[in-house]
């Protein structure tokens, strides 16, 4: 996998609309592959840090992911503590959370509506009513992570073999469900934890930018602060207030990559920043540099890749040489 920055590792993930934080320092390498085959589609990622991600899956496709570093209770999703052992698999426009205490592995396999349904055909009256997880023998997840390993191998080496390879996937996948013990996780009531995390995170995808307070989150779940935290709590393991500061800390390491002013001062005061020793701390802690280097270090690359090289500059001079004998 190439390794990547946090900033350029968040850019590369596919196939769902995400709101991803950086909720821990880096302490491994973020890396980060995408392997298409014929139908389906592989995605490999090494996660640098602990982190939230939540978002919503894209039309069409059904989405398997697995972790391939072995780690127990590790990852949460939607507020269900998931070992390493089991498939995680996600159907078209479902709203999910995922909490991972330390750096992981996985690996995501995106397959077709069509495709899946028979895969997942033995799971009976469990296919369709949301999220499954299937809990698989150790030795059976080890050999999926050697077949999606082995498929990135034949796929970097052109077309030839793909076929094969998918086929392989999809099988291995149809046998595991046949005999994994799956567990559906239907949407509950309207009053249910997941339908506030739903409510409150979809306001807060939907307000992009925008400064957010605690008391907004309240309101667009339509429930008092005890019960946001508690749902909070449970789903993200942090509270809606340190949630709103890590979405702070994140959206301005974006704006502060994007170039858009020359004071790291300016975006951070754009961004409801008004502590700002106290900010710059927590930023560095989060990111290992300050808000000022983060902002001087991307001056720097633009500079560079806004400089013409030697063969350009050749160019321009013979372009103004044509221009002067017109």
């Amino acid at each position: 996998m190439g390794e990547l920055t946090f900033d350029g590792y968040i850019d590369a993930i596919r196939v769902a609309q995400v709101v991803y934080l950086k909720a821990g320092p880096t302490q491994s390498t973020w890396a980060h592959a995408w392997c298409p085959l014929r139908n389906i589609n592989l995605q490999f990622g090494s996660d640098g840090s602990a982190r939230i991600v939540h978002g919503t899956m894209s039309a069409g496709d059904w989405i398997f992911i697995f972790q391939s570093t072995e780690l127990p209770n590790v990852v949460t999703l939607d507020g269900h503590l998931v070992d390493w052992s089991e498939l995680v698999i996600l159907p078209p426009r479902h709203h999910f959370t995922f909490v991972v205490s330390v750096p992981v592995s996985w690996i995501a396999v995106s397959v077709p509506t069509p495709t899946a349904e028979k895969v997942l055909s033995s799971t009976g009256n469990a296919l369709g009513n949301g999220r499954l997880t299937a809990k698989v023998p150790e030795f059976s997840m080890r050999q999926l992570v050697k077949l999606a390993h082995d498929s990135r191998s034949i796929a970097a080496d052109g077309q030839q073999g793909k076929d094969a390879i998918e086929t392989a996937l999809l099988s291995k996948l149809t046998a595991m469900m046949e005999t994994a013990a799956v567990q559906s996780r239907p949407h509950n009531s309207a009053s249910s934890a997941e339908k506030i995390i739903c409510d409150a995170l979809t306001y807060v995808v939907g307000k992009e930018a925008d400064n957010i307070h605690v008391e907004d989150l309240t309101d667009a779940a339509q429930v008092e602060y005890r019960t946001l935290l508690r749902a909070f709590q449970r789903y993200l393991q942090i509270t809606p207030k340190r949630y709103l500061k890590l979405r702070q800390l994140n959206l301005v390491r974006r704006a502060l990559n994007a170039q858009e002013t020359s004071s790291a001062t300016d975006i951070m005061a754009d961004f409801g920043v008004t502590e700002f020793g106290r900010f710059a701390n927590d930023y560095k802690r989060l990111f290992h540099e300050l808000p000022s280097e983060t902002l001087r270090r991307g001056a720097s690359k633009t500079a560079s890749a806004m400089k013409p090289s030697a063969n350009d500059s050749a160019q321009i001079q013979v372009k103004t040489q044509q221009l002067w004998t017109m």
